[in-house]
């Protein structure tokens, strides 16, 4: 793993530093971040961000040749119906979990990951660890969250649909 570090002033102008930062995670595997707030006797203050990163090398994400853009898969024609719902539903609960830390969504998983997860039948934390950029740190610190609200999401949904199918034989009668 390699490790890249980041200084975001907090000040108006941290737009160019946060582009950096941003452009660097989407171009690489994010496998941890850890951030931590200075201040400086005179005053200043920043956020100090430590990523550690795997290359991308032959995955998913490419540069393209003649732009600086970043080209992403379109996961709805990689992944089947049920492992697309499956992905949607985990960036809902990426979101909610970023927000929690305060880190942009894809520092918590990216979307490589998300789909790699998607595609187990029954993901724990011992079976989504074999994910490439995903470590035993990562699943200590997000995936067990990732989990546990999709297991309390999916048994809501399970009790809405029974309420509803309770509802419909009474309605025959």
């Amino acid at each position: 793993m390699k490790y890249k570090t980041f200084a975001i002033p907090c000040l108006p102008s941290t737009g160019m530093h946060l582009e950096e930062m941003d452009k660097f995670i989407l171009s690489h595997n994010v496998v941890d971040v850890e951030k931590k707030f200075y201040q400086i006797d005179g005053g200043n203050a920043y956020w100090a961000f430590c990523i550690g990163y795997l290359d991308y090398g032959s995955t998913h994400l490419r540069q393209n040749e003649n732009s600086a853009s970043v080209e992403k898969p379109d996961y709805g024609k990689i992944l089947d119906e049920k492992q697309y719902k499956m992905f949607e539903i985990y960036k809902e609960i990426r979101k909610e979990i970023a927000r929690e830390a305060a880190l942009p969504p894809y520092a918590v998983f990216n979307d490589y990951e998300l789909s790699e997860i998607s595609k187990i039948e029954t993901p724990d934390e011992k079976n989504i660890i074999g994910i490439k950029g995903i470590s035993k740190n990562k699943v200590n610190k997000y995936g067990k969250s990732l989990l546990e609200k999709y297991k309390k999401l999916q048994t809501q949904e399970n009790f809405e649909e029974k309420k509803e199918e309770k509802s419909e034989k009474k309605d025959l009668f």
